[in-house]
């Protein structure tokens, strides 16, 4: 409902799930507003975060996803790089990062953690983890900003049977339990929240990359076009985007104009990073999309 949607951080995505630094820079508005349009619609409201899709992120989108109305951005915190040098990169600590004229608050996300808490962790190891962690760091008595993400729908612990097995059961009630009767420093937050308290003072720098899936490491795009195959279905996916611009503003009649926009709509479809991701075995789904918008555009 609206109601307990006001309780929950909303963050948006691209709306066909794609690895945006690998499409058309031409198609990211349209990826970006439909994404937030339809969270809009489900959940009554706008989001103010973005998580790009498999973490996939370069500084070029930067205007793009200010542009769409976002206020922060979640990306990998091995990829993040403060302007001013440092020894060590702070990675509990939200970023200022600007390209061109348009700046962005950037949020790490750890991947250390992030990699346990997919694999299966317990509340006692995480609390002296983040707690090792952060002494590490300079100021490590100041608020921080510990935030994971794992790809939930995969992998066993997430999908237990048995609750009291699986991540809820076993990790995160047990946490908040602790919490409830402040037993530990830690305290959940939306990130929204804290950025209002915890306004970020230093500047950044992201490296183009993505996140640790698979046995790929995420500082390239090597899952997604790592062989030849997927790089000739990548330009392939760029040509057909081309064609679609260059008839997208000439004089047509009601009944090609409507098929030029179901050829967008194929397109849009066709950037799906699942069919890039398998290696070459779902590529066939991607040009099944794009002779069909082909075809429209013909």
């Amino acid at each position: 409902s609206s109601r307990e949607a006001k309780n929950i951080e909303i963050i948006g995505m691209g709306y066909y799930h794609p690895i945006f630094p690998l499409i058309p820079k031409e198609d990211w508005e349209d990826q970006l507003v439909r994404g937030r349009e339809v969270v809009k619609e489900l959940f009554g409201r706008e989001p103010k975060g973005f998580w790009p899709s498999e973490m996939a992120f370069c500084m070029e989108m930067i205007p793009a996803i200010k542009k769409a109305g976002y206020e922060y951005v979640v990306v990998d915190h091995v990829h993040v790089c403060p302007v001013k040098p440092v020894p060590k990169p702070d990675c509990f600590q939200p970023y200022k990062a600007r390209y061109q004229d348009s700046e962005i608050i950037i949020i790490p996300r750890n991947r250390d953690l992030s990699n346990a808490q997919e694999s299966g962790l317990d509340p006692h190891w995480f609390i002296n983890e983040v707690s090792h962690k952060i002494k590490d760091y300079p100021n490590a008595d100041k608020p921080r900003l510990v935030t994971t993400w794992s790809d939930g729908e995969n992998g066993g612990w997430f999908r237990q049977m048995d609750e009291g097995s699986g991540f809820f059961g076993h990790f995160f009630s047990p946490l908040m339990e602790m919490i409830r009767h402040h037993t530990i420093p830690i305290r959940p937050a939306k990130i929204a929240d804290f950025l209002k308290k915890h306004p970020p003072q230093e500047e950044a720098t992201v490296r183009t990359g993505a996140w640790n899936v698979a046995s790929t490491s995420g500082y390239d795009f090597s899952q997604w076009n790592g062989s030849e195959a997927q790089k000739r279905a990548i330009r392939e996916l760029f040509n057909t985007s081309q064609k679609y611009w260059k008839l997208k503003g000439s004089k047509l009649s009601p009944e090609r104009r409507e098929k030029v926009e179901r050829a967008r709509e194929l397109i849009l479809d066709s950037q799906t990073s699942c069919y890039l991701f398998w290696g070459e075995s779902w590529l066939p789904r991607l040009y099944e999309k794009l002779n069909a918008a082909n075809a429209l555009l013909e």
